[in-house]
């Protein structure tokens, strides 16, 4: 059987705007789609499992907490499973694949947020492929483990990188989706990495103009 992978993508951004893809995505077993609006991130959808749907996650707007669970008896799985998590933001532009045998469960970490699913079943099959479970089981969803540090990093760095030539700063911060206030520490971490380089300085010091070093 398949394990759950990442299927990267990418981002480009020029002066026309943004176009978010996942170009290496082999689309020959999906068979429709559904997209979860999700505006309460106290709201938990778990679990909901399948013997034989796989099934493609994708972040359009925001991020989610999403985790997995390899069920091993369909009909009273063992309390003691672990689950798989994965942080999915939309900056990122991944696609989560989860194959066959597995429940799933999501939570928005942001208001608002949007999650677009592939299937390789049509309804009237998946709906007779349908198992569900407790949402308190195996997980505790209340924990606040989300990185939003890392996150926000993630997103500053995949905003640079569509800017080889150099990005002002202030652009970053109006524009790559970061909090604004991770910004500054986060630059300078990367610049201590090796991974920034400062092309401009203000005259107080703080970068203004930079991009991934070449």
């Amino acid at each position: 059987m398949d394990k759950i992978k990442i299927i990267e993508g990418g981002i480009f951004v020029d002066y026309r705007g943004r176009i978010s893809h996942v170009n290496s995505l082999n689309m020959n077993e999906i068979e429709r789609f559904y997209i979860i609006h999700q505006s309460d991130t106290s709201v938990v959808r778990a679990w909901h499992a399948h013997q034989f749907e796989k099934k493609w996650f994708y972040v359009v707007k925001g991020s989610f907490t999403t985790a997995f669970v390899k069920i091993d008896n369909w009909e009273k799985p063992s309390l003691d499973l672990k689950p798989e998590v994965y942080q999915l933001t939309a900056t990122d532009s991944r696609i989560l694949y989860v194959p066959e045998g597995y429940a799933n469960g999501i939570k928005a970490n942001e208001p608002d947020s949007i999650l677009l699913v592939y299937s390789n079943k049509i309804l009237s099959v998946a709906l007779n492929d349908s198992w569900r479970y407790d949402k308190n089981m195996w997980m505790d969803w209340d924990v606040k483990d989300v990185n939003y540090k890392l996150i926000d990093t993630q997103r500053i760095i995949d905003y640079i990188t569509s800017f080889p030539k150099g990005i002002s700063v202030e652009s970053i911060i109006q524009n790559s989706g970061a909090d604004k206030l991770r910004v500054y520490p986060a630059l300078f971490e990367l610049e201590q990495s090796g991974w920034l380089e400062v092309l401009e300085r203000e005259e107080l010091g703080a970068p203004s103009v930079v991009r991934k070093r070449i």
